[in-house]
């Protein structure tokens, strides 16, 4: 009666484990669509925010220069398009780059750094930006970490950086 049993049996299991192999990994494969296209969203928003913040220093700059009744010394503000374009420019390199590694055509540059002199450097950076003389900012490295060495694509931390600062 077992065998019987069994035998009638085999064929619902066998059309069971067949359902399930199939519709297991296909709900795996959309939930990855999904989380990775979410990723991307939120990728996405993140370097139009890094991207208008520049933009709004330019165009503030040019009005400034534009301005006849403004007489400000136009170097000053020139130079700080020119700042502002280049990350500009930086961000939309790292931009194509995330792009051709999603589609497997791009190599993720990381160099050694020494992250103490990284941390000046973008902190001098983000006061020389900015003209509101009501912020401080003051930077404290341990001795013991003032020549740590890493691998890291520093642009990428440059951005996490002013990111973190804003």
């Amino acid at each position: 009666n077992l065998i019987n049993y069994l035998s009638k049996m085999f064929p619902l299991l066998f059309l069971a484990n067949i359902v399930v192999l199939v519709a297991v990994p296909t709900r795996i494969q959309k939930r990855r669509a999904k989380q990775r296209e979410e990723e991307r969203t939120e990728w996405i928003a993140g370097v139009s925010h890094d991207i208008r913040t520049p933009l709004a220093i330019i165009l503030g700059n040019t009005d400034m220069i534009l301005d006849p009744e403004a007489g400000t010394d136009i170097s000053k503000y020139t130079e700080q398009i020119k700042v502002q374009g280049l990350r500009i420019r930086r961000l939309v390199e790292n931009m194509n780059l995330s792009s051709k590694l999603d589609f497997g055509f791009g190599k993720f540059e990381m160099n050694k750094a020494i992250i103490s002199k990284l941390l000046r450097k973008t902190l001098t950076e983000f006061i020389n930006q900015i003209e509101d003389e009501h912020f401080q900012f003051d930077i404290e490295i341990d001795e013991s970490l003032d020549n740590l060495e890493l691998s890291v694509n520093e642009d990428l931390v440059e951005r996490v950086l002013i990111n973190l600062v804003h």
